[in-house]
């Protein structure tokens, strides 16, 4: 599913291959997978651009994908569990799931035969590549593990082409409902898996545990589009009430229900993206004034548009259901860990039009571990600036979220709070959030991490790493969002890493830390704000600290005639333990680049060096420049004279960037890429 203007899976961006010198290059180059030695019909080679190119069948065979070749658009199509690859023949861009990308060479035809960049292809597909300048070897390592290699027990199948009468033991046997499949019993190591391509509306319900050695996993089996599953029904049989009013003869709950159970009606249109709908709330026919507005009236919807919505849209869904995966309510009961849910994997699923949540865990009132949700894609829940809609609600520990397209959802795109009075003492803790692409937030685009004040609650051991944050998509400003929010509140919240992170258009602040004790921001690149936006502090700490906050990139866009609009804002009481090697920029020299309301004050760029000296703040850091990114909201790699580049210190904990590049263990680069010369 394409859907409006946006990345659907980040992943790996640009290709920077190889040490390898221009011109006269004769010696043949050798390439393994894992290991293996590959023998190709075309050999490798090192084209113009010092790119060393694959032929493409290469990447079918040894990569285990799936290659098709559109020979009207010389358009080379390459898909495998997670990632979905386009690339023409001659042009320096490709779109990675829906998102476009650009690198430093081209797809090209020699002998016949279509060749690609090796580095670019190979770790867009989640490996692992290193240059051997000696040996003149590429050596490519697979590190991501399918569905199929995790599962260790049964494995039960669903497709819309199946039966409950089936055992389901197979793809030709295979159970037909959701419903149905989730009343067996699964054990330790078992699986339960979708089709692909196949779109289900109903509840998939999550209630046996794995062990800690043997997950239950949830996934997808075949080829093609991760499974769909949707919390809404499909409006149909629309009849012409005058104009451009449309009904639907569909019956339906209202999509907009009541107090927490709320949802906009979802329009697919023909080229593939999805628009939110903007519910007239009086119910009255003449309400509906332009495209997308819809109301309710007597168990029916009606819409605004140009023409029949069965032909003008691909499909206008209407949510119907609060979460379209859920564990079983551990909550205003006794339970014991005994009860708990855990040792479970969700991947390679789609989950989208949910009222609430997209994949809601249960508000357990006990501990519970071990959740790991990967290589979905999350998006379209509930209405914008929803008092409860979440891709992910989750409270678990040994957590792990990565690899995930999450957006769009109404209020959190991670909600991991615990927000009940019955869970006095909890601790929550190794959760890791790593590799996800996550945009159009309406209240916290990325984790939410909070808990009711004075509950004693202890939440430690938490990483958000190698994500890339991105609102810029939302043209207008509805409800501001925090991209990064992190809130105590009375409870003990310590150690804490937020590093190799990207933070695009910020709608409110890109990172609000807020009572924590012990906390990393290392190697962030934070570029601007939305036009709109009321930030306050691109990062803003409040009665925080042990902060350490070093190697960030923190570009603030916002005019001096704005609302402050500080790169780093620090306030009551916040402190840190380390703070420099920062690189910080404002558009707007008059604009302050930090502020603080106890050391310091709040100088603009100018006056870097008196604030230095009076803080003994960011000694080392450069003097406030642009960074020079090579391409802004597409690339934010520094270019060679930056002056971020060289100008950080290593750290140990952060030895790789968000592209897997080892960093410079002398002189790294500031913030999120490391930068690596092109010879």
């Amino acid at each position: 599913m394409k859907i409006k203007n946006k990345v659907i899976y980040f992943c790996v961006i640009f290709l920077i291959l190889t040490s390898l010198t221009a011109g006269g290059q004769t010696e043949q180059i050798n390439v393994t997978v894992n290991g293996t030695a590959v023998i190709f019909d075309q050999q490798p080679y090192v084209n113009a651009q010092n790119r060393t190119m694959v032929p493409v069948r290469f990447v079918a065979e040894e990569l285990g994908c799936e290659v098709d070749w559109d020979k009207e658009k010389q358009q080379v199509r390459i898909t495998n569990d997670t990632t979905h690859i386009e690339l023409v023949l001659g042009e320096n861009k490709a779109l990675v799931n829906d998102r476009l990308v650009y690198f430093d060479t081209s797809s090209e035809v020699e002998n016949q035969r279509t060749m690609v960049p090796v580095r670019f292809i190979s770790e867009t597909l989640g490996a692992s590549v290193v240059w051997h300048q000696e040996s003149y070897e590429v050596e490519i390592v697979m590190n991501q593990k399918t569905s199929a290699e995790l599962i260790s027990g049964t494995v039960y199948y669903v497709s819309n082409d199946g039966s409950d009468s089936n055992d389901g033991l197979s793809e030709a046997t295979a159970f037909r409902t959701l419903a149905h499949a989730g009343e067996q019993a699964l054990n330790p190591g078992d699986a339960l898996l979708l089709r692909r391509g196949d779109t289900y509306r109903e509840r998939l319900y999550v209630q046996f545990s794995g062990n800690e050695d043997n997950w239950i996993t949830y996934g997808a089996y075949g080829s093609g589009d991760r499974p769909r599953i949707l919390g809404s029904d499909a409006l149909s049989e629309w009849t012409q009430v005058s104009g451009n009013i449309w009904r639907s003869e569909t019956e339906v709950e209202n999509p907009f229900g009541a107090y927490y159970d709320k949802g906009e009606v979802f329009f697919e249109t023909l080229d593939n993206q999805v628009d939110w709908g903007a519910y007239q709330e009086d119910q009255i026919i003449s309400s509906l004034e332009k495209e997308f507005d819809w109301t309710y009236i007597d168990g029916q919807v009606y819409v605004f548009a140009s023409g029949n919505p069965s032909q003008v849209y691909k499909s206008v869904e209407a949510p119907q259901r609060n979460n379209c995966i859920y564990f079983p309510e551990m909550s205003g009961g006794t339970f014991t860990e005994e009860d708990t849910v855990e040792y479970i994997r969700i991947q390679d699923l789609e989950v989208m039009y949910a009222r609430r949540q997209g994949i809601y865990v249960g508000y357990s009132e006990i501990v519970a571990r071990g959740l790991h949700i990967t290589g979905c894609h999350i998006g379209y829940i509930g209405i914008k600036g929803g008092s409860s809609a979440y891709g992910i609600a989750s409270w678990y520990s040994d957590m792990t979220i990565d690899y995930n397209v999450i957006h769009d959802c109404g209020r959190r795109g991670i909600s991991i709070n615990t927000y009940t009075d019955n869970t006095e003492d909890m601790s929550v803790s190794n959760v890791l959030i790593d590799h996800n692409y996550i945009y159009n937030g309406y209240h916290t685009t990325g984790p939410d991490i909070s808990s009711i004040s004075g509950l004693g609650h202890h939440f430690y051991d938490f990483t958000i790493s190698n994500n890339i944050f991105d609102d810029t998509g939302i043209e207008h400003i509805e409800e501001t969002s925090n991209v990064i929010y992190i809130q105590g509140n009375g409870n003990v919240y310590e150690d804490f890493s937020i590093y190799n992170n990207v933070i695009y258009g910020a709608t409110s602040r890109a990172m609000l830390i807020k009572d924590i004790d012990g906390v990393n921001i290392w190697h962030n690149t934070i570029y601007g704000v939305h036009p709109e936006a009321r930030p306050y502090g691109m990062v803003t700490f409040g009665e925080a600290t042990g902060i350490d906050f070093r190697k960030n990139i923190i570009h603030g866009t916002l005019p001096s005639s704005s609302f402050d609009a500080y790169c780093v804002l620090d306030e009551n009481g916040s402190s840190f333990v380390a703070r420099d090697y920062n690189l910080y920029y404002q558009d707007d020299p008059k604009q302050q680049f930090t502020g603080s309301s106890t050391i310091g004050g709040y100088p603009n760029m100018s006056q870097f060096s008196q604030w230095q000296s009076e803080t003994a703040w960011d000694a080392h850091a450069p003097l406030p420049a642009n960074p020079l990114f090579l391409r802004v909201y597409e690339d934010l790699r520094v270019d060679s004279i930056s002056p971020a580049v060289g100008a950080g210190v290593y750290i140990i904990d952060v030895p790789y960037d968000l592209l897997g590049n080892k960093r410079d263990t002398s002189n790294p680069t500031i913030g999120a890429y490391e930068y690596i010369e092109v010879k």
